[in-house]
Parts: structure tokens; C-alpha cells; sequence
């Protein structure tokens, strides 16, 4: 008699009540979801800082050119070593 109430019980419990496992299965899901698009924006984020921080800096911003760019002066050479 308890083993059948146990099952009925866990039954209910996993198909039919308002915590059934397909709805936490959909919200961890989500919640995963929601972290990604979270860690998305915050490195978006941090680039549009480094990038400002860029522009407002002359220093900085002839460091990028030469680097990302491959930019050079003119009366300079470049060498690009891969």
C-alpha cells in the first residue's frame, strides 16, 4: 500500500503538478540562455570601453593602428612576422 501511494504520488509529482520536471527542464534552459546572452553583453560591453578609451587617447589609438591595422608612418617599413 505505501509502495503504490509512493508511486502515485511521484507520478503526480513529475507529470501533473506546477513544478513538474519538463517545466524545470524548460526554465534551466532558459536560465542558461539568459546567462549567455548576459556574458555576450557584457563583453560587448567591455570592447565598447576599450574602444573609447581608445579614441580619447592619442597614444593608445597610434598603438592600434600599428598593431591591429598594420599601419606605418611613411618613412617607416614594416615587417609583418607571422
Amino acid at each position: 500500500m505505501y509502495f503504490a501511494t509512493l508511486i502515485i504520488a511521484l507520478v503526480y509529482i513529475f507529470a501533473f503538478s506546477d513544478s513538474n520536471y519538463r517545466r524545470h527542464r524548460k526554465l534551466d534552459t532558459k536560465i542558461e540562455e539568459y546567462e549567455t546572452e548576459i556574458s555576450k553583453q557584457q563583453k560587448n560591453l567591455e570592447e565598447q570601453r576599450t574602444f573609447e578609451n581608445i579614441q580619447n587617447n592619442p597614444q593608445l589609438m597610434e598603438r592600434y593602428r600599428r598593431e591591429v591595422l598594420n599601419m606605418k608612418k611613411n618613412d617607416e617599413d614594416l615587417f609583418i612576422i607571422e
